[in-house]
């Protein structure tokens, strides 16, 4: 008797064990490849959509600098435009064309009508404009708007904007240099003068200007909470920087990385990732127009891939949640289907230690409700079998 109890407290113990196996087969085979293919779904949203952050964040960039290009190209375009029209003056080149070596410029009276002029334009312009003047290539002389002149131990050939103008023949912009007294960055603007009827070049008409104002400008350009832009002549001069120590430096002497070094030298347009004074930088390089010079944004790593840690925060904040939202769901399923077998095998149990004075308790129109009603029956059935059996013994037992 006592074998047959611990054997059925055995089986008992096992029933129990497969069907806890039961409730872990249905979390890991249900709830598995539920969670695992919600995981990739969540995989795949994320490399498009940080793909698409950083494809949006980098047109941003481009749209920036080439906005900042043309701002810039236009500051420059109102000096070229005012040298130029300098230069087609008919008054200038009719005074060219009589200067010869020995004539002095200052005494000819064509200067005088010229002279209003770039008086003209240096009163319109007096907060950027340093000078306005033209020069004689065969007389070698030059006369500006305030009344200097130069011509003693001034030769125009020897001057480096002279051999760029030869070598271009066109509208030049020299690299900034710095006024002796103001401080200032100065940039020349000169237009040749050509002789009338040919491209042969017999002067020039030049504008000074202060890049003071330019420098403002770039200053409130915005650019995020902490991204940047740097300017660059068309030799590599750094004109703005971030870091004030860079201003006035070849770009190749600063602490910027070899790619947006070779970007800025070599007039290269295009995205880019680099890092300039300690911070590594998204960006795109774009030129100013014809000037050779060259404008980059700068939109620090942090920053730039702010947006996308931004959704992906909030894309794992709902994916957790909804994963766990998964797992009690189907956990709470589990055990309405194995909570009724539990009670079942454990009526099985009871009858099979005789106990006939039981019914299966489960109320549902399921499989495990109708399994229910079928150990009820069979209970009802070896109840009907035992008292038949008990009134046989007690038949035979009187007939003995």
């Amino acid at each position: 008797m006592y074998k047959r109890a611990k054997r059925n407290k055995q089986s008992l113990n096992l029933s129990e064990r497969g069907l806890k196996t039961l409730l872990s087969k249905i979390l890991i085979f249900v709830g598995g490849p539920v969670i695992i293919s919600y995981l990739v779904v969540g995989i795949i949203m994320m490399n498009l959509i940080s793909a698409a952050v950083t494809e949006l964040t980098t047109n941003k960039l481009s749209a920036d600098s080439q906005s900042a290009a043309h701002e810039i190209n236009a500051y420059f375009g109102k000096y070229i435009d005012i040298t130029e029209q300098l230069s087609y003056n008919s008054q200038v080149q009719a005074l060219f064309g009589e200067l010869v070596t020995g004539v002095i410029i200052e005494e000819h009276e064509g200067l005088i009508p010229i002279k209003e002029t770039m008086e003209n334009i240096q009163s319109a312009y007096e907060d950027t404009i340093q000078a306005v003047w033209v020069a004689d290539i065969d007389s070698s002389q030059l006369a500006q708007a305030d009344g200097a002149i130069l011509r003693e131990d001034w030769t125009v050939a020897e001057r480096d904007w002279y051999i760029q103008l030869s070598e271009s023949n066109h509208t030049i912009m020299t690299d900034p240099y710095e006024d002796k007294v103001t401080k200032s960055q100065i940039v020349s603007v000169i237009s040749p003068v050509y002789k009338s009827g040919s491209d042969e070049i017999v002067g020039a008409a030049g504008v000074d200007f202060s890049l003071d104002a330019l420098e403002e400008s770039i200053k409130s350009y915005t650019l995020g909470e902490n991204g940047f832009y740097i300017l660059t002549s068309g030799s590599g001069q750094v004109i703005y920087h971030p870091v004030s120590k860079n201003i006035n430096k070849n770009v190749s002497d600063t602490d910027m990385s070899d790619n947006i070094q070779k970007a800025m030298l070599f007039k290269s347009e295009g995205s880019l990732e680099y890092s300039s004074h300690g911070i590594k930088s998204h960006g795109y390089v774009a030129a100013v127009g014809n000037t050779g010079w060259m404008v980059a944004t700068g939109l620090p790593d942090a920053e730039f891939y702010q947006s996308y840690i931004t959704v992906r925060t909030a894309m794992l904040t709902i994916f957790a949640i909804t994963a766990a939202v998964i797992f009690i769901m189907i956990l709470f399923v589990s055990r309405l289907i194995v909570t009724p077998i539990k009670r079942l095998t454990h009526t099985a149990n009871l009858i099979a230690e005789g106990k006939l004075n039981v019914s299966a308790q489960v109320v549902s129109r399921d499989e495990t409700g109708q399994m229910a009603n079928a150990i009820n029956k069979t209970v009802l059935k070896l109840s009907q079998y035992v008292a038949y059996i008990k009134e046989i013994t007690y038949n035979l037992e009187n007939m003995a």
